[in-house]
């Protein structure tokens, strides 16, 4: 027979499960994992949202105590499903935070598909009612901009009449 897991709050920002570990949530931008007499250190942020918390999975890296090691994958899945049912049954909102994937963010343009990556500077080829095309030292996007976005640009401090905005 399968023993009920059951979690407390035995002070403060410490929530204990009857299984044998505990999360201390250390402030507003840090937790520690505990399973014994080893830890792990955490990286997190307290969020706007009352009782929520982002939990960034990839930080979960080494064992403190009389054993440190890695923490292998098998491993840091398990610490953080076993962190986020503690937060879960105890009315928190834990956001388990996976690796950040850089190749799928590009800047685009509003309702455009087109990427554009910022470096250096930007050059904007620009007509009375909307932006023809901006290039930058990296890569280029061509299509119409809605009137909005224009004026952001076109009020930028480098902008001069009659000449493309140089930021």
């Amino acid at each position: 027979m399968r023993m009920q897991e059951h979690f407390s709050e035995p002070e403060p920002n410490v929530i204990e499960s009857s299984t044998g570990f505990s999360v201390r949530v250390l402030g507003r931008t840090g937790m520690q994992y505990c399973e014994g007499e080893r830890s792990v250190w955490i990286d997190s942020e307290v969020l706007a949202t009352p009782r929520a918390i982002a939990m960034f999975k990839e930080t979960i890296r080494a064992w403190e105590g009389p054993d440190p090691g890695e923490v292998s994958s098998t491993e840091r899945d398990r610490i953080a499903g076993n962190i986020k049912r503690a937060f879960d049954a105890c009315g928190y909102d834990l956001q388990v935070q996976e690796p950040f994937d850089w190749a799928s963010v590009a800047l685009r343009p509003p309702h455009h598909p087109g990427k554009l990556a910022i470096s250096g500077y930007l050059t904007l080829i620009a007509a009375p009612e909307s932006v023809l095309a901006i290039a930058s030292s990296a890569s280029a996007a061509v299509g119409r901009w809605p009137p909005a976005a224009i004026r952001r640009l076109n009020s930028h401090p480098f902008a001069a009449p009659g000449r493309p905005a140089r930021i």
